[in-house]
């Protein structure tokens, strides 16, 4: 975690032992149907956006990791990993959290979520308030995401006329390539604003495309 020299002191905690955020679940084992390496966090924040962070990590991650754990199919191995980063910049506190999966010989699909989080009004920044906080025209990050989709999607499909490999291929209608329609979303070092759209959240792949602003 870099919180950047930010006061936590006042915030309160659930648990006064740990800091705001904490690695909650830390498992690197290995057995005959598994391979997990997973680093999980936990906001330790008492409020209730915090704790709905907590029980979406619950939800998505760490019911995968069980079941991970519980496999016994050698043939059928499963690897499961996840790692995460935090930063706080101004006021606004983002966590990254990537997961990496893989079974048997199915592809693996790289899965992200983001969280953002107004120390200071204690509730969820959107995209839209981060545009704001980095003074950037909400039409023109726009046209930069729309940019970025359609090199991304040019260069898919040169790949797919010379190969006979599965390529994922981006649908340009999707309203998830806008402002409104991003989720995966979070400032990173020096301020800088990351849009991710990681299409391994929706199926086998770890494709994905990032929108950078400095």
């Amino acid at each position: 975690m870099n919180f950047n020299d930010y006061d936590t002191t006042g915030i309160q905690r659930i648990n006064k032992e740990q800091d705001i955020v904490y690695t909650a679940i830390d498992i690197d084992q290995e057995g005959e149907g598994f391979d997990v390496n997973i680093k999980v966090p936990a906001f330790n924040i008492n409020n209730q956006v915090a704790s709905s962070f907590n029980t979406t990590t619950e939800v998505n991650f760490i019911e995968k990791a069980r079941q991970a754990l519980a496999n016994t199919d050698a043939n059928n191995k499963c690897f499961y990993s996840i790692e995460y980063a935090g930063f706080v910049n101004g006021n606004i506190l983002s966590i990254v959290i990537q997961v990496k999966m893989k079974q048997g010989s199915r592809a693996q699909s790289v899965l992200m979520q983001t969280y953002n989080y107004n120390l200071e009004t204690e509730e969820e920044a959107s995209l839209t308030d981060l545009i704001t906080m980095k003074a950037l025209n909400k039409e023109d990050v726009n046209k930069e995401i729309r940019r970025v989709v359609q090199e991304a999607d040019e260069a898919a499909k040169a790949v797919q006329e010379m190969t006979d490999e599965n390529i994922y291929m981006r649908d340009l209608e999707n309203e998830m390539y806008t402002v409104d329609g991003s989720t995966t979303y979070f400032l990173g070092p020096d301020n800088s604003l990351y849009i991710i759209y990681p299409y391994g959240n929706y199926g086998l792949t770890s494709e994905m495309d990032v929108v950078l602003f400095e």
